[in-house]
C-alpha cells in the first residue's frame, strides 16, 4: 500500500522508523540522522553592522576639541596650597583664593612666590599671629631670594595663609610672595636686587 501523504516509509501512526530499519542491528561506527529531520539547523550569520565613519570622526573631533579647551583654560592652574617657590602669577587681591593661575616668569605678571614655611601652632593662628609669622619668616627670606633688603626694595611683600578649614585638613603653610606695585614684570625677581 502506498502512502499518499508524501511521507514514504513512515508508518501511518506517525512514529519514526529506527535509523537502522530493515537491518536487524545497527552497523558500528555508522552515523545516522537524528530523529526529527536528521540535519543540524542552518548557521545564520548576522548581518555585519556598518560603521558610520562620518559619525565616528565627528565624535573624535569633538572629544579632541573639548580636551584641548580644558587643557588650555586650566593650564597653569595650581591649588593655592600647592604653589611652589619661583611660581609667577598675577595677584588676585582677593580675600579668599583656592586656585592660582601661574604663568611663565618671562610673560607679563606682577607677583612671584619666594618662600613657603609650615608654621607650628597648636590652634589656628589669629590675624596678628599670622602677621608675626610673616615678619619672622618672609622678611629674611625676601632678602635671600631677591638679593636686597625688603625695606630698600621697590617690591611689596605679601603672604597667603590657609583658612581654618584647610588648616584642619593639615595645610599649615605660610606662602610669601613679592608683588611689583607697578606691575609689568617680565622676568623672575630671584637675585634681581629690585
Amino acid at each position: 500500500m502506498s502512502d499518499l501523504s508524501g511521507n514514504a516509509g513512515i508508518p501511518a501512526d506517525g512514529t519514526q522508523p529506527a535509523p537502522w530499519a530493515g537491518s536487524s542491528t545497527p552497523t558500528p561506527g555508522t552515523q545516522y540522522p537524528s530523529v526529527g529531520g536528521g540535519f543540524p539547523p542552518p548557521v545564520v550569520t548576522p548581518p555585519k553592522k556598518k560603521v558610520n565613519v562620518k559619525l565616528l570622526v565627528g565624535i573624535i573631533v569633538v572629544v579632541v576639541i573639548v580636551v584641548g579647551l580644558l587643557a588650555f583654560f586650566t593650564r597653569g592652574n595650581v591649588a593655592a596650597k600647592d604653589i611652589q617657590v619661583g611660581a609667577c602669577f598675577t595677584d588676585t587681591n582677593g580675600d579668599s583664593v583656592t586656585t592660582i593661575k601661574t604663568v611663565d616668569c618671562s610673560t607679563t605678571h606682577d607677583s612671584e612666590v619666594f618662600f613657603n614655611q609650615v608654621v607650628s601652632s597648636s590652634s589656628y593662628p589669629t590675624d596678628d599671629e599670622w602677621t608675626a609669622f610673616a615678619q619672622q619668616y618672609c622678611v629674611p627670606a625676601f632678602q635671600t631670594y631677591v638679593g636686597i633688603d625688603y625695606n630698600s626694595s621697590s617690591l611689596d611683600l605679601r603672604y597667603m595663609v590657609p583658612d581654618s578649614t584647610s588648616w584642619g585638613q593639615g595645610d599649615k603653610t605660610l606662602t610669601c610672595y613679592a608683588t611689583d606695585p607697578n606691575g609689568g614684570l617680565t622676568a623672575s625677581i630671584k637675585g634681581s636686587g629690585k
